[in-house]
């Protein structure tokens, strides 16, 4: 079982570390499989705004995007995925992000075209296996805001070996 900190904290107050409370849980009997943290390893991914999307003068499989950050001027990423539009809002890892197993965003170009960040899907947040196009969000999330906090990754999660008896 999986137990969720935030969600926890909602229903119990409590001022322990998540390593205090799995040594009390512990104690009465639930044993603590793992601790995991999964937005410990991502930095730098904000909420992004599609504002255009055009084809790729030199790649037919992909295409150059302008990405509203809640920056002064909007990014130019270019990107492989084919399922966004227009006003669609996405996880986007500016320059200097960096993103699970240590993979760092930078400024690079991709068939002669600089992009300036990257959209991510959920398995490039850590969030799934679903690498078959961009994490889509919601219309009223708010551009700029941490994307690992508004999609709740800045949690502590329990997990819990739940015995048959």
């Amino acid at each position: 079982m999986r137990i969720s900190l935030n969600w926890l904290r909602e229903f119990i107050d409590f001022d322990l570390s998540p390593e205090d409370l799995a040594h009390q849980l512990t104690m009465l009997g639930l044993e603590i499989e793992a601790i995991e943290e999964p937005g410990k390893d991502i930095s730098g991914v904000v909420i992004g705004q599609i504002e255009s999307i055009e084809p790729h003068p030199d790649a037919d499989k992909l295409v150059v995007c302008r990405t509203r950050t809640g920056e002064s001027e909007p990014l130019q990423i270019v990107c492989g995925a084919k399922n966004m539009k227009v006003g669609d809002k996405v996880p986007t890892a500016v320059v200097g992000a960096t993103l699970p197993g240590g993979f760092a965003i930078g400024k690079r170009k991709m068939r002669g075209i600089e992009s300036q960040g990257m959209m991510c899907s959920a398995r490039e947040l850590g969030m799934g296996e679903d690498h078959a196009g961009l994490l889509i969000l919601p219309a009223d999330a708010p551009i700029g805001a941490d994307a690992v906090a508004y999609l709740g990754l800045d949690d502590t999660v329990l997990e819990i070996e739940v015995t048959p008896n």
